[in-house]
């Protein structure tokens, strides 16, 4: 018996702790994208908010200054410049650059010489509230918009670079280690639910192994029961099919003048041939259901034709019609032929012995998956007492009847996995039909 493969369940779950770590992989990618952001979002939040807290200080302190110089700019511009300077106080900011609504810088004492930012940045800051940049020596840009009634502005503080990316670090160290406990614990749950449905698994596939090899033992037990039915019905309907010839040998040996005039040379001759023809019929049968093997195919035409030249050869005054179908060129194989013309054989048997003169008809034809043979003669059908009993052996309406063939043909029948049935039988004859499986496809190819 073959034992379960485990090769396939760890290739199972390698594919699967592939899939999980994957997963698991593309959250934390893009947990640390929005750290990341909301690290800058918080930081252009916080500085904003310092920087508008501060114009607001200021603007209480600088509404009764009459300078000069500060009355040259507007107020907003006064208070902006005044708030950029102490901006600088934080200690993360090393510079503000001021754009007014036309995205014209200011020039302020506090902003550091870089590029202009992009018109996309400007975009994005009225957009979001802010963007960033990276700007040159180790700087770092964040971009806010401070709306106003009259006019809008636009305040860029230049931050050092290093502190963002510690901050940064610091965020990807912890998602290092929480990724990192996370895909162990996923791992080492996967492995138990791995481990678990795994024995599952091989229990099943083991009992199934085991069910499997009790149905082949059961098979090989039923097949050869079937062939033993076979062989016991094929030797019995040899032994019923011999009672004929042998009863008309039997009674011309006690005729004192046996042998002497040439009517009864001839009886014997054909008593004997009789018997040899049987015995080789039947022997080729035994070997075909013996060997269990589909050797070749005949069409049901052939089939039925034959049984016609062998009634013909054994009861010449028996009539038989054969009705022919187009399904009856349909293939039956060797096995099926040889019980199927036995089974035939026993029937017309009954009925050129019941009658002399008899008139049979055969008619074959398909239906659906099986092959349906109808047989009806005209022979005064069976007494009504023998009719619930006509398949049981030793039950016989002739005298000196075995009573065994009918029992036989219903043995053989089965045997094919078909069956034997009486549809009628009145004072006109009676009407059987055979119900055999017809062949697959597959097996006709």
């Amino acid at each position: 018996m073959n034992t379960p493969n485990k090769t396939n369940h760890w290739k199972f779950f390698i594919f699967v702790a592939g899939m999980l770590l994957g997963v698991i992989g593309l959250l934390l990618f893009f947990s640390r994208v929005q750290l990341h952001r909301q690290v800058l979002e918080a930081e252009a939040y916080f500085l904003k908010s310092q920087f508008e807290k501060s114009m607001n200080s200021l603007l209480l302190g600088d509404l009764d200054l009459e300078d000069p110089w500060l009355s040259s700019k507007s107020l907003q511009e006064r208070l902006i410049t005044q708030a950029a300077v102490e901006s600088l106080k934080i200690p993360q900011v090393m510079g503000v650059q001021a754009y007014n609504q036309s995205l014209h810088p200011l020039h302020l004492n506090t902003s550091v010489e870089t590029d202009i930012s992009t018109l996309s940045s400007f975009d994005q800051a009225i957009w979001e509230g802010w963007s960033s940049r990276e700007l040159p020596s180790d700087t770092f840009g964040l971009l806010v918009h401070l709306a106003d009634e009259e006019e809008s502005y636009f305040i860029e503080f230049q931050l050092e670079k290093t502190l963002v990316l510690n901050a940064w670090n610091r965020i990807d160290s912890t998602l290092l280690k929480q990724g990192s406990l996370l895909c162990l614990s996923a791992l080492f749950l996967l492995w138990i639910i791995f481990r678990a449905l795994t024995r599952t698994i091989q229990t099943k596939e083991k009992l199934l192994l085991e069910k499997t090899e009790v149905l082949k033992k059961t098979n090989q037990q039923l097949t050869q029961a079937y062939k033993t039915t076979s062989l016991g019905s094929l030797t019995g309907h040899l032994m019923h099919a011999l009672n004929s010839p042998l009863t008309t040998l039997s009674s011309l040996s006690k005729d004192p003048d046996f042998l002497s005039t040439e009517s009864s040379r001839e009886d014997t001759h054909q008593a004997i041939q009789k018997i040899h023809q049987l015995v080789r019929q039947v022997l080729g049968s035994l070997k075909e259901v013996e060997k269990g093997e589909i050797s070749y195919c005949l069409s049901m035409k052939e089939v039925l034709e034959t049984a016609a030249q062998k009634l013909n050869k054994v009861s010449p005054e028996t009539s038989l019609r054969v009705v022919n179908h187009e399904s009856l060129c349909d293939p039956v194989d060797n096995l099926q032929a040889s019980l199927t013309l036995a089974i035939l054989s026993n029937l017309f048997q009954n009925s050129y012995e019941a009658q002399t003169g008899a008139e049979i008809v055969l008619e074959g034809k398909r239906k659906g998956k099986n092959w349906e043979l109808v047989i009806s003669d005209n022979c005064g059908g069976i007494p009504t007492d023998l009719l619930p009993r006509i398949f049981s052996p030793v039950v016989s309406q002739k005298t000196g009847g075995s009573g065994i063939g009918l029992a036989l043909s219903k043995q053989l029948a089965e045997s094919m996995e078909g069956f034997l049935q009486l549809e009628s039988s009145d004072s006109s004859g009676t009407r059987f039909k055979l119900t055999i499986p017809a062949l697959e496809a597959e097996t006709t190819n």
